[in-house]
């Protein structure tokens, strides 16, 4: 472009070279103004992410960039972006809060999402047939979403359901959760038939990471679910998915600069430990006597953690599958295992945690892990979903989909509250 400086035009040039200059002039500055919009000072490559996006924005609010190009896809090639792949429809986020709240000073975040089949395109010749894993992949789209969901709920423990295996979860967290501090992860076998386990992701150490596929529950299995016939009648129930049993440590250290971020400067003289047992429990509504059962059996397993602890505190959290008024999950309220929706209203929209509209993801907590708790903190985040009742077989997801639940998140403080 000419400088400031430019000399004066030359008035005695013919009146048609005039006209080719000013042609000339008008398309050069066409051409840069096409490539400042293509590409915009600040922004990076075109299309690509930059470091604000996918994560809170000032407000707390899911940040959804108008477009971002995924990474490979392992052995597939990445889905072309598009300005509609994260630009949702306020309409389509019918239950929970329309943002995530904010973290109080000093507390930890811990939270559980299914993020309904995180299925990586690589082939697993293990799953084959109907339950082929291949037919499975999640789509580009909304694996961007569930990152974006998860950038803005900010957990500093994320307990998740539906993931394909431990390998899934980390190319999803590599290429999805860059920056979120994600380091500690654990991911086992569930002994599902279609391959899906429970998964932890953590900003803090993870240890005792275990769990019992195929494990053998109290009682035996029915002649039929409903009016199906059961094949398996009069065998001893077992677990549909183990439950994944982890400890999260937080430091010392880390527990001291959350105080101080609170404005406390109480010295603390040991690390706060918190044990965890992710569960996926048995879908459909005949097989309310599976979850009876599995529920059972983790009401055992936290008896058995405060046997060997007396002062474990213990969190069963995840996808239950029923409400809390079925019979299954009333088993952790006799038990002293409340829910934290446990004083939800039944039709109160901010808590439902499915498309369904329904409440079946759940934290449940035991009596040493209650004053920890922050009760008014908890909540459920909303995020784009079909229309309630839609077919999800023959209804395209909207933009902005991630999965069929909604991630439910409380904060604590790491410090063992007076007993």
């Amino acid at each position: 472009m000419p400088s400031d400086q430019s000399p004066a035009p030359n008035t005695s040039a013919p009146r048609g070279g005039t006209l080719v200059k000013l042609v000339t002039v008008l398309a050069v500055l066409g051409v840069i103004i096409a490539v400042s919009l293509t590409n915009p000072k600040g922004s990076g490559k075109a299309g690509q992410l930059s470091p604000e996006h996918g994560s809170e924005g000032p407000s707390g609010k899911l940040a959804m960039p108008d477009a971002v190009a995924p990474p490979t896809r392992g052995l597939g090639e990445p889905e072309p972006a598009t300005a509609a792949d994260q630009r949702v429809d306020p309409a389509s986020i019918r239950f929970g809060e329309p943002q995530a709240r904010r973290k109080a000073p000093g507390t930890v975040r811990v939270a559980t999402f299914n993020v309904e089949n995180l299925f990586d395109d690589k082939d697993d010749p293990k799953i084959s047939g109907e339950i082929d894993d291949i037919k499975m992949t999640k789509p580009a789209a909304q694996l961007r979403a569930a990152g974006l969901v998860i950038a803005a709920l900010d957990a500093d423990v994320l307990t998740l359901q539906e993931i394909e295996s431990l390998e899934a979860l980390l190319w999803f967290r590599d290429n999805h959760l860059k920056g979120l501090g994600y380091e500690h992860v654990a991911s086992l076998d569930a002994g599902d038939g279609r391959g899906i386990e429970q998964a932890v992701l953590s900003r803090f150490p993870l240890s005792e990471v275990r769990n019992e596929p195929k494990q053998k529950l109290g009682g035996q299995q029915p002649s039929a679910w409903g009016d199906r016939p059961n094949s398996n009648s009069g065998s001893p129930f077992q677990f549909t998915r183990a439950p994944l049993h982890v400890t999260v440590t937080v430091p010392t250290s880390s527990v001291q600069e959350l105080l101080a971020k609170s404005g406390k400067t109480t010295p603390v003289a040991r690390d706060y430990k918190l044990q965890l047992l992710v569960v996926h429990l048995k879908s459909g509504r005949e097989f309310g006597a599976q979850r009876v059962a599995e529920a059972e059996a983790l009401v055992n397993m936290v008896r058995a953690i405060e046997q060997a602890d007396a002062k474990a505190n213990v969190l069963v959290l995840g996808d239950f599958n029923a409400t809390l008024n079925r019979d299954e999950l009333v088993v952790f309220s006799r038990a002293g295992l409340p829910s934290i929706f446990q004083d939800r209203e039944p039709r109160d929209a901010k808590t439902m945690t499915h498309t369904s509209g329904r409440c079946i993801d759940h934290i449940f907590f035991n009596d040493q892990a209650q004053p920890e708790l922050l009760m008014d903190s908890k909540f459920v985040l909303g995020t784009a979903a079909r229309a309630l009742g839609a077919d999800f077989r023959t209804t395209p997801a909207p933009a902005g989909y991630s999965s069929d639940h909604y991630p439910v998140a409380i904060d604590l403080r790491p410090i063992e509250a007076p007993r």
